[in-house]
């Protein structure tokens, strides 16, 4: 309903903050589906919150990893996921399990010592 009602007024970006982190996975599924459909449609841009790592994988062009309220590394999904820069982004990655849904397991790999930073679920967004 939220989303319908951002339509109205035919904007040109949508901020979608955790838009399906409390769906059942295939009506996550289906509103994702709608989302990049009107987003074709309509030329619509997205800036999308999220802590789903592997939908961040599937949806986004560009990504930002935040840490304490700033961004620590941005780049296209691509560098972001396969050459984390950051330490922090690193361990984001690492604590993916294995065969995560759009996720590439030679994403895994052994964690390097990060000190005292710890990720936090709301870390990356696109």
């Amino acid at each position: 309903m939220a989303i319908a009602r951002a339509l109205v007024l035919k904007p040109d970006v949508i901020v979608l903050d955790e838009p399906t982190s409390a769906l059942d996975v295939s009506v996550q599924a289906g509103i994702v589906e709608v989302l990049l459909s009107l987003q074709t449609e309509l030329g619509l841009t997205y800036v999308f919150v999220s802590h789903d790592l592997a939908l961040v994988r599937q949806l986004a062009d560009t990504v930002c990893v935040m840490h304490r309220g700033r961004i620590i590394e941005h780049g296209t999904v691509m560098d972001v996921f396969d050459s984390p820069r950051q330490p922090y982004t690193r361990s984001l990655l690492d604590s993916l399990p294995s065969g995560a849904a759009g996720v590439d397991p030679l994403l895994h790999r052994r964690p390097e010592p990060i000190g005292t930073i710890r990720p936090t679920p709301r870390a990356l967004t696109a």
